[in-house]
């Protein structure tokens, strides 16, 4: 029995088509994932579903006047959630190892 599966392990097509497949459920995954974050932190809410810290008075009162949301929500520029990205990488683990 191990010797079989180590020759299934061993085929070069049955390896990529595995690879494939795991690429293709994470990046559904991270979608779905990238999805989340945007509705929780257009909500004013964090990682753990808590309301981020107020505005200060002065700048809500602004953001008022300019037609926006009174509470933190993140979205000012879009620019924070337009770059969450869903990309999957060969080199992940090593960008891991050296922080980036």
């Amino acid at each position: 029995m191990t010797a079989i599966f180590r020759q299934f392990f061993q085929d070069k097509k049955v390896i990529q088509k595995l690879k494939d497949t795991i690429a293709k459920k994470l990046k559904i995954a991270l979608t779905d994932e990238i999805a989340i974050i945007k509705e929780r932190t257009t909500a004013g809410k964090d990682y753990r579903n808590a309301n981020f810290v107020a505005y200060s008075k002065e700048y809500r009162e602004q953001r008022i006047e300019e037609g926006r949301n009174s509470y933190p929500d993140l979205t000012r520029t879009g620019n924070m959630l337009k770059a969450l990205t869903s990309d999957c990488r060969k080199n992940c683990s090593r960008r891991r190892r050296n922080n980036w």
